[in-house]
């Protein structure tokens, strides 16, 4: 409810705040121009697990699965600069927290709840010349260069009869590559609401070290390689100054 709240709210913003331009539409945001942008998104989040026994009884044993992962919270802070009236170049600053459907690459099922991630961007925007009209309105195309430094998850492993241990993990630092496309709408001379569609792959695998303690048998290691992708539907509100 409070996310669906949110997403009216800035859905609506254009509705609510547009106004009279003092200046030529996009006169603000041109070369030599700030611009900081909050925005939220929600999508479609999906993990692979490559994962590899490297003690105990797993030693030796290999599995894989996949899991999407159900996004509760995800928002980004951008910063970017006009290079020149129609090129931002910039950085960005995002956390994602969610949950995943249950694995079992081994056998024993294991839930993620609570994953957080911190993911850096860098960014180049192309913008497009404003539609017809009032010409508040102006497509732009992203490409990404994105690098993880945090990743932390909540594990519940499920041995069976009642047994369930409890691991906190965390993963390695990993990179990855993204694009997005979307239109911005000037809702007065310093302010833009912007929405498209963001779509990203990780290009190295997050690794994690994992020691289970499973009843009744020595400690058994896994690593587990994870490999994202996501595919994300943004909203939000920039100002430039």
């Amino acid at each position: 409810m409070r996310r669906a709240a949110r997403c009216i709210l800035l859905v609506s913003a254009p509705l609510l705040v547009s106004c009279a331009l003092n200046d030529p539409a996009w006169s603000h945001m041109q070369a030599g121009s700030h611009v900081v942008t909050f925005d939220e998104g929600v999508g479609d989040y999906n993990a692979h697990f490559d994962v590899f026994g490297t003690s105990g009884v797993l030693t030796g044993a290999t599995g894989s699965d996949s899991s999407n992962l159900d996004i509760k919270f995800a928002a980004n802070f951008k910063y970017e600069y006009y290079l020149a009236d129609n090129w931002t170049i910039g950085g960005l600053a995002g956390y994602i927290n969610a949950d995943a459907d249950p694995i079992a690459p081994l056998g024993t099922p294991i839930t993620a709840s609570n994953i957080e991630t911190l993911r850096l961007h860098l960014l180049s925007r192309y913008w497009f010349g404003p539609l017809a009209g009032a010409q508040r309105l102006r497509p732009f195309v992203v490409l990404h260069g994105l690098i993880i430094p945090y990743t932390h998850a909540d594990l519940a492993v499920d041995y069976g009869g009642g047994m369930v241990e409890n691991i906190d993990t965390s993963a390695s630092t990993h990179f990855g590559i993204g694009g997005s496309a979307g239109v911005a709408y000037l809702i007065a001379d310093d302010w833009a609401f912007e929405t498209g569609i963001y779509a990203e792959q990780t290009i190295t695998a997050a690794e994690a070290d994992v020691t289970l303690h499973p009843p009744g048998l020595p400690p058994s290691g896994l690593e587990a390689d994870v490999n994202t992708d996501l595919v994300a539907v943004f909203f939000g509100i920039s100002f430039a100054f």
